[in-house]
């Protein structure tokens, strides 16, 4: 169960991390190949409706099926659709892991550097403003398909975030944060084969639950400001771990399906950004079941 004493830090990171990533919906639009597709940019803190363009999504399905064959073309040359596909995902889930342990490294540096512990938590607000800052970059780097930039980029965020979230080891103890990641660990996976091998078009189900952590997020903040309630606080985990395990399945085949329209030029750019929304995915998931099962120190 949820301890209502949490670490002060803690509770700062926790409300950012769920408006960073709920805000992360704007309507910024790729072009791949002629074709517009919407992105609901979950890694942009900002976004204006938190929605997924279901029109542009499904004229990017209508469009493949009827101007595509088993290969795509870059530069006169053919590529067959599923080696490009199974390149960008494979690609993607390096990028997952890549930032996930330098994530990991930058958290522990908090521990072993009384220094760089006194620079975060003496400018903590300054610290979640400037990661705030960094996605926002990396979102306008993707959408100008400035693909060094936006690595560049979205590296520095994974450092800060892994600053910022160092506050969990200060919060819980650390064998349940090593239990709680194992299980999202596994979660994640789970999802992940199951978003990439289902015959069911989740697209509709993206949307709803774009819209859901929406209201989770109102939700949270109303309790946090006015209902001073831990069973509605209890509740929103819950809710919130449905929903990025949905979310989980939802961006992995929405990979998948950017992977198979791909063109070669375009392979390491929609690979970071798939990868980027698995990673908040991960990020949050975690968040949300260290809150509920994390056992938090004395």
């Amino acid at each position: 169960m949820r301890n209502e004493d949490n670490n002060n830090y803690y509770s700062d990171y926790d409300n950012s991390s769920s408006n960073q990533y709920s805000n992360n919906n704007n309507n910024n639009t790729y072009n791949y190949s002629g074709n517009n597709y919407s992105n609901d940019n979950r890694y942009n803190y900002y976004g204006n409706d938190g929605g997924y363009n279901n029109n542009n999504y499904n004229n990017y399905n209508n469009n493949y099926n009827n101007n595509y064959n088993a290969s795509n073309y870059y530069d006169g040359t053919v590529y067959d659709s599923a080696e490009t596909q199974s390149k960008i995902m494979t690609r993607s889930f390096i990028i997952v892991l890549a930032a996930l342990l330098v994530t990991a490294i930058s958290a522990s540096l908090v521990l072993v550097s009384k220094s760089i512990e006194e620079m975060v938590f003496s400018g903590f607000t300054a610290w979640l403003v400037l990661e705030f800052a960094v996605v926002m970059g990396s979102s306008f780097a993707i959408a100008k398909r400035k693909t060094v930039l936006a690595a560049i980029l979205f590296a520095a965020y994974s450092v800060i975030n892994g600053l910022t979230l160092s506050v969990i080891f200060y919060a819980y103890d650390f064998g349940s944060i090593q239990e709680v990641f194992l299980l999202c660990a596994g979660m994640f996976a789970g999802m992940a084969v199951i978003g990439a091998t289902t015959r069911i078009n989740l697209t509709k189900m993206g949307s709803i639950l774009m819209m859901a952590l929406w209201g989770v997020i109102l939700v949270t903040l109303a309790n946090i400001f006015f209902i001073h309630s831990s069973g509605i606080d209890l509740f929103m985990d819950y809710v919130g771990v449905a929903i990025f395990v949905g979310l989980t399945a939802y961006d992995t085949q929405k990979m998948k399906k950017l992977a198979s329209s791909g063109e070669m030029s375009d392979m390491n750019i929609i690979a970071l950004y798939c990868g980027m929304e698995l990673y908040l995915d991960f990020i949050n998931l975690f968040l949300r079941l260290l809150s509920i099962f994390g056992k938090q120190k004395n």
